[in-house]
């Protein structure tokens, strides 16, 4: 559900993001994912959670693996920073 959660409020926006959208992503009743998660910010602050202990897993596999520290430095940054900027503009 965490995965859907992610993939959801990348798609729509965390503002956006419903728990009936996560549900449907995971082929799920919307009551199934409250089983789990008494509300939509309890869903999304888990979600959060996991994207963070799986960035820091990585970070500190990069931290931990051979190299420089500039070279370390810039395998994190090429895995973090976005080769691509998706610009949304708010209609004027």
């Amino acid at each position: 559900m965490l995965e859907a959660a992610e993939r959801v409020a990348l798609e729509r926006g965390l503002a956006a993001a419903r728990v009936a959208d996560v549900a449907a992503a995971t082929d799920v009743s919307p009551g199934l994912v409250h089983y789990h998660f008494s509300s939509k910010d309890d869903l999304f602050v888990e979600m959060l959670r996991a994207a963070a202990d799986r960035e820091l897993t990585s970070v500190h596999r990069i931290a931990d693996g051979p190299g420089s520290a500039l070279g370390k430095l810039d395998r994190v940054l090429r895995e973090f920073v976005p080769t691509r900027i998706r610009v949304v503009c708010a209609p004027s």
